[in-house]
């Protein structure tokens, strides 16, 4: 199994990355989640902004940025 990243604006879509776990993957999702502001949200928004396993959302009044791991199955 391999674990993709994604990411999107609002206007775009992109891969962050491939990883081989799914560790690996929530981890590069957590630091997405923190460098974008995530634990720094106004309070008003809050309740739209979360981190969990495989998704992450942050909602600061101007903009929306989502995060999600996709598993994709490989042949080994």
């Amino acid at each position: 199994m391999k674990y993709v990243v994604v990411f999107s604006d609002g206007f775009d879509i992109h891969t962050v990355g491939i990883y081989d776990s799914s560790d690996d993957a929530n981890q590069i999702l957590e630091n997405e989640f923190n460098a974008y502001g995530g634990p720094d949200v106004p309070d008003e928004w809050m309740d739209m902004t979360y981190l969990s396993v495989y998704n992450a959302r942050i909602c600061n009044g101007e903009n929306v940025f989502c995060w999600q791991i996709i598993e994709v199955p490989t042949d080994d």
